[in-house]
């Protein structure tokens, strides 16, 4: 009756993890069937039950199957946030229940575009909130690390993602991603009511060759030199 109700769950399973091993639990229980003491093995239903019941807390403050939850690794918390739905557990899981819950363990390309979605839809609704720009820094520098191992397919979902969203600018407001620049000369004053600049948190590791590439991706405007005219 509780199994499915956030409060509950969460208690449950921080009780749960801390004191049962899964590898006490037996796989297959007997079931008798027929005559004469005849009997077939089938799977033990908490088995079955931790991969399909919704029954595990998120932080999304419901109860979800742990085919549906991230695993709470901390780089996972940290860039997820309350964007998307992690295993509301307060330390990290033991082997034993890594290897039996069926969690998600590492984000996608899509589920960094999604959470760099949900920032900006929620600063439009509630204000932009301060963990946000440095999670907002950790995408950056997350995508970038990983553009090396991307296929040409793999870019073009950020390029076509970029064309239809919003990007933190320096003025505090998301801006149309293709409408922004990222100014990298040394000493340039430009006109924020003139120019919509990309923010960049203080955490973005900028100087990589990939962090220029994703910004392109992106569809933000590189500005790394001026001549003036007179």
């Amino acid at each position: 009756e509780f199994a499915s109700d956030y409060k509950f769950a969460k208690i449950f399973w921080q009780q749960a993890i801390k004191t049962v091993s899964p590898n006490s639990i037996n796989r297959y229980a007997y079931m008798p069937w027929g005559y004469y003491g005849s009997q077939c093995a089938v799977e033990n239903y908490f088995f079955w039950s931790i991969e399909n019941s919704k029954i595990f807390p998120s932080t999304t403050k419901e109860c979800l199957s742990s085919k549906q939850l991230y695993i709470n690794d901390k780089e996972i918390i940290e860039i997820a946030g309350r964007y998307l739905p992690v295993f509301d557990y307060d330390m990290p899981l033991t082997e034993e229940w890594r290897q039996i819950l069926p969690f998600k363990v590492k984000l996608e390309i899509s589920d960094y575009l999604i959470i760099l979605k949900k920032i900006s839809d929620q600063a439009d609704t509630e204000g932009l909130i301060k963990n946000d720009i440095r999670r907002i820094g950790l995408i950056y520098n997350k995508i970038s690390a990983l553009l090396l191992d991307f296929s040409e397919d793999k870019k073009q979902i950020i390029s076509k993602w970029a064309g239809g969203n919003k990007l933190l600018s320096t003025n505090g407001k998301f801006e149309n991603a293709n409408e922004l620049k990222w100014i990298k000369i040394d000493g340039f004053a430009s006109s924020l009511d003139k120019l919509k600049v990309i923010q960049l948190p203080e955490n973005c590791e900028t100087q990589s060759t990939a962090f220029s590439e994703l910004l392109s991706l992106l569809q933000v405007q590189i500005i790394d030199n001026f001549i003036p005219t007179f």
